[in-house]
């Protein structure tokens, strides 16, 4: 079987900003973002999605989600702070009629398999953001991992604090 070959440019794209509250909360974490830009490259975007690659796709966040990082990083119900690995999550809901409009065709659909339950509405979509990270040249907040997972997954406590919104 043949697969076909992707090609990445390097291109560095801005996603969302961070706003002045979750910096001002990041502070008082003693943590000090460079800048308040979140990025995504190219090549970390292939990766988000699985491009070229052969394992499974269980719980990803589907292509037709994904292409609307900006509206739901901008409009998450929460950004939690996690204190283990030392990164954003941007926590947001994919119960809104518009992403339920993408989801529902979805779940009969075998390669995009994502776990998610469009009665019952058990899953909530996560993207995660590594501060200070180096891309190229410069120093970005980047997109590292986005994902389906269960509510009951990123929970307030000794591992997350949520700096802004509610969970």
């Amino acid at each position: 079987m043949q697969t076909e070959k992707y090609k990445t440019t390097g291109s560095v794209i801005t996603v969302d900003y961070f706003s002045q509250h979750l910096v001002t909360q990041l502070e008082m974490l003693d943590v000090w973002p460079k800048t308040t830009a979140v990025t995504i490259t190219d090549s970390d975007w292939f990766h988000l999605q699985r491009i070229g690659s052969r394992r499974p796709v269980e719980n990803i966040l589907p292509l037709e989600l994904a292409k609307n990082f900006p509206r739901l990083m901008h409009e998450s119900k929460a950004v939690v702070w996690d204190n283990h690995g030392k990164k954003l999550l941007y926590v947001f809901d994919v119960r809104t009629e518009q992403d339920l409009a993408v989801l529902q065709p979805l779940q009969y659909r075998k390669e995009a398999s994502c776990g998610f339950d469009v009665k019952t509405g058990g899953k909530i979509g996560k993207v995660i953001v590594a501060l200070n990270y180096r891309v190229k040249n410069s120093i970005s907040n980047s997109i590292r991992s986005a994902s389906l997972v269960n509510i009951e997954d990123i929970q307030e406590g000794k591992r997350y604090r949520v700096l802004e919104g509610r969970l």
